[in-house]
């Protein structure tokens, strides 16, 4: 309780005094921002996350109920747990705004839980069998079921997998839900690619430059850029016709252009774009410096900073 009660207070702390992104940072009230339809930013339905929890744990939910309620005031100190990760799960009943409790990670921890007590429900019905032999062969094919199951969405492919049941509804839940373990920012071929190009920055960048990438790639470049190039990242693609037009050029682009050389020279201070959609920027082409398989750099200082 003691070691618990210090995380909750460590976490709580954070939140209030750090954090720059969730509804505790934002400068209307937590009231006003899950309420009022001036701060909505749902961008899933309510459908989808019912049908990702069906589709997750509906073949549980009988035996979660059951092993749940029976004994009722048996392992309390782990269903408090469980209850909170259920009321957060279905925080869209009663919450308008209800994308900032972020429901559908909710879920997936409430099956962490689910599966407890399942497995605890299973038990208890499957010890009422008489026969041994029985309980045995029901106990076994129980388990198998979902030991193979689980196995199988470990090797499932990243795209196109049905093998799983919410891959059946993968066109709803695959935006809140990966269909897959192997998924990922890019294919895992592409890793060594992403790697060699970012190392290929470090070596012919000068240090106060500016990389500019997806925001699903800002754990690569963390791990492996230069300290001294800064990397900002567009979670939309950027659209070169309008450079100037997007929102991260609006919001830093003094910082960007605020460069020591106006040489557009691969190895002097520049602003670099990394993408790997070629056919969306196929009109910088001849900004084109460098690709690594699917990814290209792009020196885009002169279309940024009119050098």
């Amino acid at each position: 309780m003691l070691i618990s009660s210090s995380f909750v207070i460590l976490f709580i702390s954070y939140l209030i005094a750090f954090d720059k992104i969730s509804i505790f940072s934002m400068d209307s009230g937590i009231i006003q921002t899950l309420v009022d339809p001036v701060y909505d930013l749902n961008s899933y339905s309510i459908i989808e996350i019912i049908v990702l929890f069906v589709s997750l744990y509906g073949i549980l939910i009988p035996f979660f109920v059951y092993g749940f309620l029976k004994p009722l005031l048996a392992f309390l100190p782990l269903k408090v747990p469980t209850i909170i990760a259920l009321v957060c799960s279905f925080s869209w009943i009663i919450v308008p705004n209800y994308e900032y409790l972020v429901p559908e990670r909710w879920v997936i921890i409430s099956g962490l839980f689910i599966s407890i007590f399942s497995a605890h429900g299973f038990s208890l019905l499957n010890t009422s069998i008489k026969s041994g032999f029985l309980r045995a062969i029901t106990f076994a094919t129980f388990f198998s079921f979902f030991i193979i199951y689980g196995i199988v969405f470990i090797l499932s492919p990243q795209f196109g997998t049905i093998s799983t049941i919410p891959g059946y509804f993968g066109n709803l839940t695959q935006f809140i839900m990966p269909i897959s373990m192997s998924i990922n920012s890019f294919d895992i071929d592409q890793n060594k690619d992403i790697v060699q190009l970012i190392d290929w920055i470090n070596r012919n960048t000068q240090g106060n430059s500016i990389v500019i990438g997806s925001i699903h790639w800002r754990g690569w470049f963390s791990l492996f850029l230069d300290p001294e190039i800064d990397f900002k990242y567009e979670e939309n693609t950027l659209q070169p016709l309008s450079f100037k037009n997007n929102s991260l050029f609006e919001n830093s682009g003094l910082g960007l252009c605020n460069m020591t050389s106006s040489n557009s020279d691969s190895t002097s201070a520049t602003i670099l774009l990394v993408s790997s959609n070629d056919s969306i920027l196929k009109d910088l082409s001849s900004f084109k410096i460098q690709e690594f398989g699917q990814f290209a750099v792009y020196n885009i200082s002169k279309i940024l900073c009119n050098y």
